[in-house]
């Protein structure tokens, strides 16, 4: 993962913020995308190499990638996997 970037939306808490960490150790350029600005400000203070955007869309940083960074970038999608969990949880209680 050196010198690549990854974006990882829910990147202020949980699996996002260590998943931040994981791909920093790594090499990696980390944007980390979350609806609350004060969890990814807390998180980026932590490591120059981990930019936050304070954004509840992806659409909305996708010009950021492509206007900063000529490499290929991957999408760690935190936020929507553990809504999802909690969607199927929902679910099933109500079967």
């Amino acid at each position: 993962m050196k010198d690549r970037v990854v974006i990882i939306t829910g990147g202020g808490t949980g699996i996002g913020r260590a998943a931040a960490f994981q791909f920093v150790r790594e090499g990696a350029r980390v944007m980390i995308v979350g609806r609350r600005a004060a969890p990814l400000q807390e998180v980026a203070a932590l490591s120059d190499r981990i930019l936050p955007i304070p954004a509840d869309l992806f659409c909305k940083i996708g010009h950021r990638v492509e206007a900063g960074h000529d490499r290929k970038a991957a999408l760690f999608l935190s936020a929507a996997v553990q809504r999802a969990q909690r969607q199927h949880r929902r679910q099933r209680r109500r079967q």
